[in-house]
């Protein structure tokens, strides 16, 4: 045999029979104790049904995957298709669409573009020994989503501002002789990416996030400049909020950005949200995982 399974992700186990249902249920089997039962309506299973996606049931937890010819992944041709951009692209979406549809109505841990598994009963061993910290994330994430915070850090701006605070400015017009000299002087220091300018301002901006937000979560960025404007991306920031509160967050990160005394020339832009990828633990290694999503991210990245 040289078929697979493609894992998508985990949710919490529930009853498929409604809401009513499953808070009944959920008394019997004591997954009520964790606030983890939750519904996935009809809609949702037909279309996942339409897509050819499984649920697996794990006990606790059910495991969503696909099945696919393991050859698409590994060995020769799999080495061929992951170098391929034209390949990947699609599957990648798919992979992402799949995820946000089952991550709409459930809390749902999100698996790694390419985890792959050799066989039912490898990825039923998996799910349970994975079970204790997919309950503790599953508790973390019910009723909330990631949105991600942005900040970008503009030098003029920043430089302008430390300018008034200098004196070097009078309502925004360079003032003449030695201050203009001063003035210059403090632009190509400030427009450095070393200058430091920014960390206070950063610190103070990673204060003002964690005081609003629960849970954070820094993330990865790269060396990255706003094509139209001088911005420099220095930090990336993951938060969690309740999806009823979506609105909350988009108002606070547009007052955040009006007011000049604490950005410093910072600006602050919000995406999302998707499903809670920054805050998923690390799950246990086991040896059936027979393509290791690691390496598949490292061929993507290549």
């Amino acid at each position: 045999m040289n078929n697979a399974l493609y894992l998508l992700g985990f949710s919490p186990k529930l009853s498929m029979r409604g809401p009513a249902i499953a808070t009944i249920e959920s008394r019997e089997t004591g997954i009520s104790d964790t606030g983890e039962a939750e519904y996935f309506d009809p809609k949702t299973l037909a279309l996942a049904e339409l897509f050819d996606i499984e649920r697996l049931d794990a006990g606790l937890v059910f495991a969503w995957f696909k099945r696919l010819d393991r050859s698409e992944f590994l060995g020769e041709e799999g080495a061929r298709n992951l170098a391929d951009i034209d390949w990947l692209t699609p599957r990648v979406m798919a992979h992402e669409e799949a995820v946000g549809l089952l991550s709409s109505q459930s809390s749902f841990y999100p698996a790694r573009f390419g985890s792959l598994f050799s066989s039912d009963a490898a990825l039923q061993s998996y799910s349970v020994s994975a079970t204790p910290r997919l309950k503790e994330f599953f508790q973390l994430i019910k009723g909330k989503q990631e949105w991600g915070l942005k900040l970008y850090g503009n030098y003029a701006q920043a430089a302008q501002m430390q300018a008034e605070r200098n004196g070097l400015l009078q309502e925004g017009v360079p003032l003449k002789g030695a201050n203009y000299l001063k003035l210059k002087q403090l632009q190509r220091e400030i427009s450095r990416s070393d200058s430091g300018v920014f960390v206070q301002s950063l610190n103070t901006a990673m204060t003002s996030i964690q005081e609003v937000f629960a849970h954070t979560q820094e993330r990865s960025i790269k060396a990255a400049t706003k094509s139209d404007a001088k911005e420099e991306l220095l930090s990336s920031v993951a938060v969690l909020e309740w999806i009823e509160s979506a609105s909350r967050v988009a108002f606070w990160v547009e007052q955040w950005n009006l007011d000049s005394s604490k950005n410093g020339g910072l600006r602050m832009e919000l995406s999302g949200p998707w499903p809670a990828y920054s805050f998923c633990p690390s799950l246990p290694a086991f040896s059936d995982l027979i393509a290791d999503p690691q390496v598949v991210s490292e061929r993507r990245a290549a």
